[in-house]
């Protein structure tokens, strides 16, 4: 459990310690030492009923392949793409059919892009940065 738990959350925790507890470990399997550990942490965060139930065998239907490290990324509201924030400082837009970027690489940013996120409707994607920025796209 905790080999498997570092190769997956070392990174992403390294960038962000709080992630450990609001990202990582709701994503470990119920029964995981590591999660049973943990829970006296968790009790205050949102419960996602269903997502334990995740198999650790998932297979993969679509490959973005991004020219840099993506450090963050975001599926819209209705499922259609993924957003994804990178090294190389871009926001990028991928299909989740096809698995094709949709567009050109959003630039602006003059770091590394750490988080995306999509607005509720859909229309604007909100991205930051380690240039202690945020912007909006649309």
């Amino acid at each position: 459990d905790i080999q498997r738990f570092m190769e997956s959350f070392s990174r992403i925790i390294a960038e962000s310690t709080p992630h450990l507890y609001i990202s990582a470990l709701l994503l470990s399997t119920r029964k995981s030492f590591l999660t049973e550990l943990g829970q006296k942490h968790l009790q205050n965060t949102v419960k996602i009923k269903g997502l334990h139930t995740m198999s650790s065998s998932m297979n993969c239907t679509k490959v973005f392949e991004e020219p840099a490290p993506i450090l963050g990324t975001a599926y819209s509201p209705d499922g259609r793409y993924v957003a994804s924030g990178s090294q190389d400082h871009t926001v990028r837009i991928w299909d989740t059919q096809t698995g094709e970027q949709v567009g050109q690489p959003l630039q602006g940013h003059t770091a590394q892009v750490t988080s995306v996120a999509y607005s509720p409707d859909g229309r604007c994607v909100a991205s930051g940065s380690r240039d202690c920025t945020v912007r909006i796209w649309d």
